[in-house]
């Protein structure tokens, strides 16, 4: 891949990245902004009709209260007191100049206008519309459009059941459709919006006179698909494809007042929006294109740097530096990359010192396996001729015994003795050799008791003494304890077979007259122990196996080889630790254990 290649795909994947992450920025804002648009348009609509609707209910309310007070003064009238009726319900009508007239109809289809108006013999009172809806509305206030036959035109009715002193009966009055068109031509929806009323039926109640007959034959559509039943909820809102509809139920009253506007008004704000996002988007198409030409020249030429090098890694030479200086991320994966190399090349050099160790350690263990084998050849050939010279005199001495050498009493006594004597010892060579294995193998039981830290250090202390002067050796003590209250918890008296194997070592390895001295100090809750002798010292290739089985620093001594491997046992079995180091003119052999 060539770096004019490089470039164009920089270019083309990174403008592509670009136009398509703007593209889904402006249209989600583009499409959130609608919405808003519209939902305020809606809100807008919603407050307009719950306004409107508390209106006009006032409105209704205001007729009701007189309606109801001329209830009031009529219940204790009787029928027959038509002249005082017709005065009554006159006074109310000239007060109220918006009804058309008061009236009263009763259960025996009798009939009394204020306005003196008589209707024909087959006007059936209790067949009115105004009529029955009072009687069916539970003693609440009735409202009903009606075809008024005295004015011969549509009037808006409004009833109540009442009664007079003898008879039941509904006092009505009715006012012209007028009053509540004026109402809705009063309402404010956009600039295109109307409203009108349907009752809990669907038909329809009233309409403005200032509709087209688009609009009306839109609100005959409306009406027949029956969005204002009763089992619709109280507010309704729909958009159509003209229109946007929005509704709302009177709360005391079967009505519902709709409010109807051109779905183009809730557009209009949305192509502005629109054409106003197009061009933002125009313009970041252009700085997009200029961004992406200097990013892919800014990218392209360190890749193609980085390339080169990395090509040389891919080669197996971890040699060469792949960093490259650039403030771009390019050069901090280079920076990574070089990391990468440098860990590499550790781990590899690593690798080939672990290889030198590992291999070391073949030696090492393949060493010490033969220097195990040579030492168990040497321990059973010592513990073969450590067992043979008492084997052979047990021998002798049976021999002698059936012989008859020993002809009297007391001879024979010496012969059992000796040999007794030469059975145990066979018996203490065994016993020692075997508890020395098992203590080598972890086997020994510890028995720990706590004893006083100042009883245990001048215990070793005499012992050690009594030890060394006894040996033609000079004794030598270097004791520091600060803390003279400590306890510590060890098994005393395989202790003080480390102290007297570290002792009987230096006594070996040390000439007549030298001095042997004993170091006890503690340090970080530790009670170091060490004793030095002025011998040869110990080289160093024996310093790392001094503590393996069977392995013996000087061939001539005589011994098995197991004295330090069993004190590193013991010592281990502790929670402590041996060490050895040679110093100055002769060896330095000790331990420590936690305090």
């Amino acid at each position: 891949m060539n770096k004019r290649r490089i470039k164009h795909l920089i270019l083309i994947g990174f403008t592509t990245l670009c136009l398509v992450s703007n593209l889904l920025v402006f249209s989600f804002m583009k499409n959130y902004y609608e919405e808003i648009t519209i939902q305020r348009s809606e809100e807008s609509g919603r407050y307009s009709v719950e306004l409107n609707t508390k209106l006009i209910e006032g409105w209704i309310d205001d007729k009701i209260i007189l309606l109801t007070d001329l209830r009031n003064r009529l219940k204790y009238m009787s029928f027959d007191q038509e002249d005082e009726i017709n005065f009554v319900l006159n006074r109310y009508a000239n007060v109220a100049t918006s009804y058309n007239s008061f009236y009263i109809g009763t259960e025996h289809n009798e009939f009394i206008d204020g306005e003196g108006w008589l209707p024909e013999d087959d006007y059936a009172v209790i067949e009115r519309p105004w009529y029955i809806d009072a009687v069916n509305n539970d003693g609440k206030p009735a409202i009903t459009p009606y075809y008024d036959v005295r004015l011969n035109r549509e009037v808006i009715g409004i009833s109540l059941t009442a009664r007079l002193k003898d008879t039941n009966c509904v006092i009505g009055s009715n006012m012209d459709t007028k009053a509540i068109i004026e109402l809705l031509e009063g309402i404010d929806y956009l600039d295109t919006g109307f409203g009108f009323i349907v009752d809990c039926n669907n038909e329809l109640v009233v309409l403005p006179k200032t509709l087209t007959i688009e609009e009306s034959k839109e609100i005959e559509k409306i009406l027949d698909k029956d969005y204002f039943s009763p089992d619709h909820q109280n507010k309704l809102l729909l958009r159509e494809d003209k229109y946007t509809i929005i509704s709302e139920k009177f709360e005391k009253y079967d009505w519902n007042l709709v409010l109807v506007a051109k779905s183009s008004e809730f557009n209009a704000s949305q192509e502005d929006l629109s054409r106003k996002i197009n061009g933002i988007f125009v313009l970041m198409l252009i700085v997009v294109i200029l961004f992406s030409l200097y990013v892919s020249r800014k990218i392209s030429k360190p890749i193609e740097k980085l390339i080169c090098k990395v090509r040389g890694i891919s080669n197996g030479d971890f040699n060469n530096s792949v960093l490259i200086k650039s403030s771009w991320e390019i050069g901090i994966l280079s920076k990574q990359m070089e990391n990468m190399r440098i860990n590499v090349l550790r781990i590899l050099e690593e690798m080939e010192v672990e290889s030198e160790i590992i291999s070391a350690s073949h030696q090492h263990l393949e060493e010490y396996l033969n220097n195990t084998k040579k030492g168990t050849a040497t321990f059973v050939s010592h513990l073969s001729h450590d067992i043979k010279t008492p084997v052979t005199l047990i021998k002798g001495y049976a021999t002698g015994l059936k012989a008859g050498i020993a002809t009297t009493e007391e001879k024979k006594e010496q012969y059992l003795e000796s040999i007794i004597t030469r059975a145990d010892q066979i018996e203490k060579i065994l016993t020692d050799n075997l508890e020395n294995v098992h203590h080598i193998n972890n086997e020994l039981v510890i028995n720990k008791k706590d004893i006083e830290l100042t009883d245990f250090i001048n215990t070793i202390h005499s012992t050690s003494r009594d030890y060394i002067e006894s040996s033609n050796r000079e004794y030598f003590s270097d004791i520091r304890l600060e803390d003279t209250t400590s306890k510590i918890s060890l098994d005393i008296v395989k202790i003080q077979r480390v102290m007297d194997n570290l002792l009987s070592n230096a006594i070996k390895f040390s000439g007549g007259g030298s001095m042997i001295s004993l170091k006890m100090y503690i340090e970080d809750n530790k009670l170091y122990v060490a004793v030095k002798d002025q011998g040869k010292g110990i080289s160093e290739e024996d310093i790392e196996k001094i503590f393996d089985v069977f392995y013996r620093a000087d061939k001539s001594q005589k011994g098995y080889g197991l004295g330090l491997s069993v004190c590193k046992s013991i010592i281990k079995g502790h929670g402590g630790d041996m060490f050895v180091k040679n110093h100055g003119s002769g060896s330095v052999v000790g331990f420590w254990l936690s305090i």
